[in-house]
């Protein structure tokens, strides 16, 4: 009866182990960034321009804001970032 009670608990662990194990790998390494870009009236800004550079590399990625505003930068760098507009 123990070694049964045993081998349910091994099973059992081993079974969490396997499920548990890909969502250690699922941490991300990139970011992103998304946003929509208003003029000091509250009007969208089509066509605006944001840049992302990375503070410590100078690293830059850019994008234009669509017709209603809306931006999008993704994959970038985790790391301490200068966004302009």
């Amino acid at each position: 009866m123990y070694r049964k009670l045993l081998l349910a608990v091994f099973a059992a662990t081993a079974l969490a182990a396997g499920v548990a194990s890909p969502m250690l790998f699922a941490q991300s390494t990139t970011a992103s960034l998304l946003g929509v870009v208003h003029d000091p009236s509250g009007s969208v800004v089509p066509s605006a321009v944001i840049t992302a550079t990375n503070t410590q590399t100078s690293f830059t990625r850019t994008t234009q804001t669509d017709s209603e505003g809306n931006y999008f930068l993704p994959n970038l760098p985790i790391d301490a970032l200068w966004i302009d507009g």
